[in-house]
């Protein structure tokens, strides 16, 4: 049972109430103050009154450091416009990346497999849904709309655009320096910066196998396809609200399949340094494909960066270029 505090304790509170404002550190040094003081008194006039006050001022100085609360004076920081993205932490490490030579599903681009090390950084959960590209960018390039439907017929511009732009918003540096004219733009990435960007071809594999070592995330069998992507097999061709199918062992969803997904890189062999110019890769296949090969982990394309048709992004933030 628990008791009501006396009416005087109540009173007391509620007067000292407004110092409670003060940081916990300010509270202290204001609460051994006033109770050096006030034993000073005491021990000075050596009058029972004066004892009073220092027994009232010390419990005074007590109430204060206990209660002095940094949190109370701290201004809080403004709701993350990026908090749809559902950005989650993944650890740096080794992998093998691409397919082996004797891979009887794999194309000659993905070879030869080689280990790719990453370093840590954090990824979207979820490709870019087109309520937050329109609530970012004022615009939707999507020919079938939805505001949970990924955004698709984004070109690698626009993406870069949006991460840059989404950086602002939420109080990060941008990653991308972008120069020359609209009809030629130069793009480079500052991997110091700690705002929103596209993943390394690297990353993105890194991330969408997710410590397996299949031909998809969840596993070899080609059956359980439709519970993991929408792709031609169960999409009707058309791309799906996101998040809607099972995620992949790190969280992550529609790794196979939905939309293509824009990387840096620009296209070459397997494992190329990031460059400035020509065809960018994708990676993830599409609600599009109708070959379960497309939608492997280790399954790369890609296209002109001015155009798309079913390619959409995803996210990432922080991390640094592997030598």
């Amino acid at each position: 049972m628990k008791l009501a505090k006396p009416a005087l304790l109540r009173r007391a509170e509620e007067r000292l109430r407004p110092l409670d404002r003060l940081t916990r550190p300010v509270a202290v040094g204001v609460g051994l103050a006033a109770g050096v003081g006030a034993g000073a008194l005491a021990g000075w006039t050596g009058e029972p009154w004066a004892l009073g006050v220092a027994a009232g001022t010390l419990a005074t100085a007590g109430w204060l450091a206990s209660s002095g609360d940094a949190r109370s004076v701290a201004v809080p920081r403004k709701p993350l416009v990026s908090a749809p993205l559902g950005m989650i932490p993944v650890p740096g490490g080794t992998y093998w990346m691409g397919s082996a030579d004797d891979d009887a599903l794999s194309f000659p681009n993905e070879r030869p497999r080689h280990q790719e090390t990453v370093a840590p950084f954090e990824v979207a959960c979820y490709v870019v849904r087109q309520s937050l590209y329109q609530a970012v960018m004022g615009a939707n390039p999507s020919p079938r709309r939805g505001p949970d439907l990924p955004v698709y017929q984004v070109s690698w511009f626009d993406a870069i655009h949006f991460c840059n732009v989404l950086s602002v918003k939420d109080d990060f540096r941008r990653a991308y320096r972008i120069t020359g004219d609209a009809e030629a733009p130069i793009v480079e990435w500052d991997p110091s910066a700690d705002g929103f960007r596209l993943p390394t071809e690297a990353e993105w594999e890194y991330v969408a196998r997710a410590g397996t070592d299949t031909p998809w995330s969840f596993g070899d069998d080609e059956r359980q396809l439709g519970d993991h992507a929408w792709w031609a097999g169960n999409s009707r061709y058309r791309p799906h609200p996101v998040g809607t199918k099972r995620p992949n062992p790190w969280g992550l969803f529609d790794v196979h399949g939905n939309v293509w997904e824009w990387c840096w890189d620009v296209s070459g062999p397997n494992g190329q340094a990031p460059g400035l110019g020509g065809d960018r890769v994708i990676r993830g296949g599409s609600s599009d494909d109708p070959d379960p090969r497309d939608l492997r982990s280790a399954a790369r394309l890609w296209s002109e960066p001015e155009r798309a048709i079913d390619i959409g992004f995803r996210c990432v933030r922080g991390g640094s270029r592997q030598p």
